[in-house]
């Protein structure tokens, strides 16, 4: 039996662009992958940050394959946090938001909504020098021309789909 600290943990990556200026704010990507590892993580971060970037990270063994396409700087938080611009400040401050959102107002979550969870959260960090009236113009905007029937919602899962006569027996369901 597998046991150690990472055993029943759902992986999460992310990644954030900083900010080049005072008029623009820092953005983040998060996405669900296998695990930690290399063969995991490097397919995220070639699909998503363009050859020749700099590229700032933790001390993590699997970022070492980056080097080859990056101009790769990190920090090991056991000696330091931050040397001159090389930080992870502003994906931990993501983290941070994230954590409070999922332990205060979903309590318990699911592995498999993490990812509708995930999505929900970079929306609001992304956005969040908007407004909640703005925010919600925001997603009204973006669902102009898009269905979603019930069948695909209930089908994107397994665990969502209701088997046969389950709402039938279930106690709280009314004739």
């Amino acid at each position: 039996m597998k046991h150690g600290p990472f055993e029943g943990k759902a992986t999460v990556f992310g990644l954030a662009q900083r900010a080049k200026s005072n008029t623009r704010r820092s953005r983040v990507r998060a996405m669900v992958v296998a695990d930690h590892s290399a063969k995991a993580l490097m397919p995220k971060l070639f699909a998503n940050v363009l050859p020749g970037s700099v590229l700032y990270t933790d001390a993590l063994r699997s970022y070492h394959a980056a080097d080859r396409a990056y101009v790769h700087e990190f920090v090991d938080h056991s000696i330091k946090y931050v040397e001159g611009r090389v930080h992870t400040n502003t994906i931990e401050n993501f983290w941070s938001c994230l954590k409070r959102t999922l332990h205060g107002t979903y309590i318990a979550p699911r592995a498999f909504h993490l990812d509708a969870y995930l999505d929900e959260q970079v929306f609001r960090f992304n956005a969040r020098e908007d407004n909640d009236a703005g925010r919600f113009v925001s997603v009204l905007k973006n669902t102009d021309g898009r269905r979603v029937t019930y069948k695909q919602l209930t089908a994107s899962h397994p665990r969502w789909r209701l088997r046969p006569g389950r709402a039938a027996k279930s106690p709280t369901h009314r004739q």
